[in-house]
């Protein structure tokens, strides 16, 4: 997967007023830092970052001509109308090996579900190292196997190539549960049924 390209531009106002004339442009405040990289204020364009950035862990992202290979390290969304409040990128060196945090995405639920299982997942990320270039998006796990009473372990994860796992190895990703059985006879039935029958005297 290409990594997407963005160019960005110095930001100078820091006020509340700056960033909400930032946001009603359409653009998004961002921040970049690294080892080699003071901490930089910046405005992202916002329609091109949101169709070619959004979803991708790498970018690239120019600067007054010099290009930082960055890592989107934190996004922060509007609760109500879910746009892009803010973005803070991590600028990296290709050649050193960074510890990252990336979803685990889960594809055959559907043939879980035909078996009549439940699919409870308990985590949803997995710490993960490499260099930033090989370190995914995302990782897409395979489920459609597993069957009631199973569970998925974070030492069953399939990483790809020169990524290793920081996460600990037996803890649960997700297990497969049963459906819930319901009783086919009510309380009150059942009370009913029970109840002793008095016999009657003249």
């Amino acid at each position: 997967m290409a990594t997407p390209m963005i160019e960005a531009t110095i930001r100078f106002g820091k006020a509340k007023r700056d960033l909400r004339m930032i946001r009603a442009a359409g653009d998004i405040p961002a921040v970049i830092y690294g080892k080699s990289v003071p901490p930089r204020s910046l405005v992202l364009p916002g329609g091109i970052f949101r169709k070619t950035a959004v979803g991708h862990r790498m970018i690239d992202v120019v600067v007054e001509g010099q290009t930082f290979p960055a890592v989107v390290q934190d996004m922060m969304w509007h609760p109500i109308d879910h746009t892009i409040l803010h973005v803070e990128l991590h600028a990296v060196a290709l050649d050193q090996t960074i510890t990252a945090s990336v979803p685990i995405l889960l594809q055959g639920i559907e043939r879980v579900e035909k078996r009549s299982g439940i699919v409870q997942q308990q985590l949803r990320e997995a710490e993960v190292s490499g260099l930033p270039t090989a370190i995914p998006d995302y990782l897409m796990q395979d489920i459609g196997h597993l069957e009631i009473g199973e569970a998925l372990y974070m030492r069953d994860l399939v990483l790809p190539e020169g990524v290793e796992l920081r996460s600990d190895l037996q803890e649960v990703v997700l297990t497969v549960l049963a459906p819930k059985r319901v009783s086919e006879e009510s309380p009150s039935s059942a009370g009913s049924a029970s109840a002793p029958v008095q016999e009657q005297r003249a």
